[in-house]
């Protein structure tokens, strides 16, 4: 447990480092919280056992704090590690998330800065390539089922992955060799707006309204 801390606190140290032009401060430190509290939930409990009478109990109880520690590493630490780390290098790759990460910024700000917001943007999404046909949005409240691993028990779960801490936009790999691709963007960041500012309820409302209240075109004909 410690080891991987450390793991962890290493590799986030060497992405602050590299984000000369804080990009990634905001999104970083969500990370950085819920992967720590994580492990100190973790790192408590395994030193509880010492307390266990039952032999049982304690095989059982460390079994279950053996795969929250591989789940750590490998979803709720691994699944961030590999998109923030195409950016490493350089490379056509390298210059299609730099282009993207700033046409991020600029969607996704710009409408909390409206009075109306009533509330600070969040960690921005992230974007990552992923080999998936079209762009893709990932918001915070829809976990893929493949991260929810059941052996870790429900109260683990709830605690520390009912959201995703960083927002994702996914990029088809043609993004490389066509970046005008990026045009999507602004559709796939607009879904995390409509979200974050819980705007996708009324936004369904308005289009139902909008199409309902006006004449079918074809009979003006």
């Amino acid at each position: 447990i410690d080891r991987l801390r450390a793991e962890f606190e290493a590799w986030k140290e060497r992405r602050d480092r590299n984000d000369v032009r804080k990009r990634f401060v905001t999104q970083l430190q969500a990370l950085h919280d819920v992967v720590v509290r994580a492990l100190v939930d973790v790192r408590n409990d395994t030193l509880a056992l010492g307390h266990e009478a039952d032999v049982g109990a304690v095989y059982q109880r460390g079994s279950v704090q053996d795969k929250r520690v591989l789940w750590i590493r490998r979803v709720l630490w691994g699944f961030y590690r590999e998109k923030f780390d195409q950016r490493d290098g350089s490379g056509d790759l390298q210059t299609l998330l730099n282009a993207a990460d700033d046409t991020v910024w600029s969607c996704y700000q710009q409408p909390f800065l409206h009075p109306a917001a009533g509330q600070p943007p969040g960690p921005i999404p992230l974007a990552y390539v992923e080999p998936f046909y079209s762009p893709q949005a990932l918001p915070r409240n829809e976990v893929p089922g493949a991260l929810k691993d059941k052996r870790l028990g429900e109260h683990f779960l709830s605690e520390f992955f009912t959201r995703l801490p960083i927002p994702l936009v996914s990029l088809p790999p043609a993004c490389v060799a066509a970046p005008w691709w990026l045009v999507f963007l602004s559709h796939e960041v607009g879904h995390h707006v409509q979200h974050d500012l819980k705007l996708v309820d009324a936004f369904a409302e308005l289009l139902i309204k909008v199409a309902s209240t006006h004449a079918d075109p074809a009979a003006a004909k």
